[in-house]
């Protein structure tokens, strides 16, 4: 008997050499699986999720093989739409007024159309950042609304696909984290936190002997166009009633996205901690209904635990990979929260004076002029401080000027408070060391 990994892969391998003809992206073949064959709502530990619809993100490179996949898979599985072009913007997307004949009438966009379905949104790219921001409230309730010169609200539960490039211009793989090209392409960072899942395709991943094999081997093609069709408008069709977690699943999911909170940081949320489960059991109960696990009546969705851990170990392998290196990222953020010589820094800050502390506390940003003003240095020697601090893991560059990271505030807050009461201390894991106040 197949596990879900294992069947799976033998559903990527079927639609790879007998589909889509895109080598080496089973990845992105499961993803989209795990958006189309996702449900409307289901009970999750006794309470109604309303939101059980899917969306993921695929950034990828040009020429990555991602849009061909959709595009093929949207034919194969005769569901969804492929949005592109002049669809692109908030008025295609969402909707917009048109006056007709000196009347204004409501003209709604493809995400509304396309209730209870599925869209694809290609070259996320030229979309601009603030109509993604726009559409925040459409991808959390599932409801659009117009209240301009006339009013209306209309459903818009709709599964969503986005794909675009870096918007940079730059190769995946010239980012030294994948995960800061998605924060790029999409913005705001509570946008970023409603995808379920992303992933991260570039170019260099698939060697040019796998492109260029004219020998690909022979896969028997078992998931045909109407069986995958049946099962898409199967999984739609299901209720929240019709879905099912067996004894130790519920618990799993808990435990599951407890793990993946603390591995992943949610300075980029794709991972938070206040939804990751929902998250899990959104995906979850997908990757039921795409290895069609049911009961006897073949009507309710079973999720078991083997479904969840298939699903985690899936993130997992996704968001560690090289290009994406959402782990690197988060080991890197969680380093600045924490400074490895803070000692040192103390006696530092303590050295260069009240004004040096004080300085630093007030500015958000700080350019090299910042610098020179509060700490009446020169140009050399407000430039060997920026050098000395950005070593310490104080400071990072930030465009053109630099701030200051978590752990350097919280030092510089703490000594404040304690200069107020009149002393300072520094209190390292191995001695405690007393300091006079600043003169």
């Amino acid at each position: 008997m197949q596990t879900v990994r294992e069947k799976f892969d033998d559903i990527a391998e079927d639609l790879t050499y007998n589909v889509t003809k895109i080598y080496g992206r089973k990845d992105i073949i499961i993803t989209a699986d795990l958006v189309f064959h996702s449900v409307l709502g289901f009970k999750f530990m006794g309470e109604y999720v309303q939101k059980g619809w899917t969306e993921a993100c695929i950034i990828g490179d040009t020429r990555s093989g991602k849009s061909k996949t959709l595009e093929e898979l949207v034919a194969h599985y005769k569901a969804g739409e492929i949005i592109i072009g002049e669809d692109l913007s908030y008025a295609g997307l969402i909707g917009g007024l048109q006056q007709i004949n000196k009347r204004w009438f409501i003209t709604w966009g493809k995400l509304v159309l396309l209730n209870r379905r599925l869209a694809v949104i290609d070259e996320v790219n030229n979309l601009d950042v603030k109509d993604i921001a726009s559409m925040s409230g459409i991808r959390s309730r599932g409801i659009a609304e117009i209240t301009k010169i006339q009013q209306s609200r209309a459903e818009a539960r709709t599964r969503q696909i986005w794909l675009g490039n870096p918007r940079s211009n730059r190769f995946l793989d010239t980012y030294a984290h994948g995960i800061v090209a998605l924060k790029e392409l999409i913005g705001k960072l509570d946008d970023i936190a409603r995808f379920d899942l992303g992933i991260a395709c570039a170019e260099t991943e698939v060697p040019e002997t796998t492109y260029n094999n004219p020998h690909h081997k022979s896969v028997p093609h078992r998931y045909t166009s109407e069986l995958c069709h049946n099962l898409i408008m199967w999984a739609w069709s299901r209720k929240r009633d019709q879905v099912k977690f067996i004894e130790g699943a519920e618990d799993a999911i808990l435990e599951r996205s407890s793990d993946l909170s603390k591995k992943y940081t949610s300075q980029i949320p794709l991972v938070n901690r206040s939804e990751m489960r929902i998250k899990l059991a959104r995906l979850s109960v997908a990757a039921a209904a795409r290895v069609f696990s049911t009961d006897e009546t073949f009507e309710v969705v079973v999720v078991t635990p083997e479904h969840v851990e298939f699903v985690h170990d899936f993130l997992v392998e996704c968001y560690d990979k090289p290009t994406m290196s959402y782990d690197i990222y988060t080991k890197i953020k969680e380093g600045e929260l924490k400074l490895e010589h803070e000692k040192e820094v103390f006696d530092y800050v303590v050295k260069k004076g009240k004004d040096f502390m004080d300085g630093f506390l007030n500015y958000e940003y700080l350019a090299l002029g910042d610098i020179q003003d509060f700490t009446e240095e020169d140009r050399d020697g407000s430039k060997k401080i920026i050098s000395h601090l950005v070593k310490q893991k104080c400071l990072k560059k930030y465009h053109t000027q630099y701030i200051k990271t978590p752990a350097f505030n919280g030092l510089l807050r703490r000594m404040k408070l304690d200069h107020n009461k009149g002393t300072l201390k520094f209190d390292g894991p191995a001695k405690h060391l007393e300091f006079d106040a600043f003169e």
